[in-house]
């Protein structure tokens, strides 16, 4: 559990939530990690104690295909995702999430929050 926008928990983070259930019942067995990344030097406290992250990503992982990517939203309310690779999540993070695994990148579906347009998302493969 980390600190989240609301509205970014409700909006783009249910439709990525949402998108990885889809997957899921598409291909069968995934590995899905979720995290906090803390990017940059101006990271807020909750009360002086717990940090807020400015991004949060979920990576998914496909073992049959040896496929893998990753969602990444900066955490305030914004309809914008990235889709990276898992060795670029694992570079963000200070993290090697598949040790000793090669895999390959594919395309995660769109998320398509309820209550969003479809077609005002940007999807944006680029950090």
């Amino acid at each position: 559990m980390v600190p989240q926008d609301p509205k970014n928990n409700r909006g783009i983070w249910e439709g990525i939530e949402s998108a990885v259930r889809n997957l899921t019942e598409q291909r069968g067995e995934l590995y899905v990690i979720t995290g906090p990344l803390f990017v940059g030097s101006s990271v807020q406290q909750l009360n002086g104690r717990v940090l807020v992250p400015t991004h949060i990503y979920k990576l998914v992982y496909d073992p049959k295909r040896s496929e893998g990517a990753a969602y990444l939203v900066k955490n305030v309310d914004t309809k914008d995702v990235q889709q990276v690779s898992v060795e670029e999540i694992g570079k963000m993070a200070g993290f090697d999430f598949l040790p000793g695994i090669k895999s390959s990148r594919f395309a995660l579906p769109n998320p398509t929050p309820h209550g969003y347009d479809k077609h005002s998302r940007r999807n944006r493969s680029t950090f």
